[in-house]
């Protein structure tokens, strides 16, 4: 017999409706909406830089301390939802994101975690990246154009 809680109700978290479960609690912006034998589903937020994105995911560059950081790669899902954009190829590396996915953890026999997949269901754009002068624009401002005496 497999053991799937029941999602209770649906509860607004920072503008995204997460589904609240009887299998785990909301910490630290984790929530575990779904355990099927053998896997456990978690909605998690992410805030980064975007280091790289194309029309299949976006990869994402967060501090995990004040010395170190960590890359982490998320697919879209199909149904992908995208907040302060349009279209992903709006988005650039550089741009400051915030990511919430889905995590799926596979279990074995013994109940620890053997894989995991992370997909991205939410993408909100908080800042954009600086845009640079071109070159030619910003030499003709700076010419002197004096004649020198």
């Amino acid at each position: 017999m497999s053991r799937q809680p029941l999602c209770l109700k649906r509860v607004a978290y920072g503008g995204l409706f997460i589904a609240a479960c009887l299998a785990g609690s909301a910490s630290s912006g984790t929530v575990a909406c779904a355990e099927a034998e053998g896997s456990t589903t978690l909605f998690k937020r992410l805030q980064g830089t975007v280091s790289a994105v194309n029309s299949q995911g976006i990869a994402v560059e967060h501090e995990r301390t004040k010395t170190a950081s960590s890359e982490m790669y998320f697919p879209f899902d199909p149904q992908v939802k995208l907040q302060g954009v349009r279209a992903v190829k709006e988005i650039q590396p550089g741009d400051t994101v915030l990511v919430e996915y889905r995590e799926t953890r596979l279990k074995d026999e013994q109940g620890k975690c053997t894989r995991s997949a992370r997909v991205a269901v939410r993408v909100a754009l908080v800042s954009r990246v600086p845009q640079q002068l071109p070159e030619q624009g910003l030499a003709a401002e700076t010419e002197d154009t004096t004649d020198g005496r």
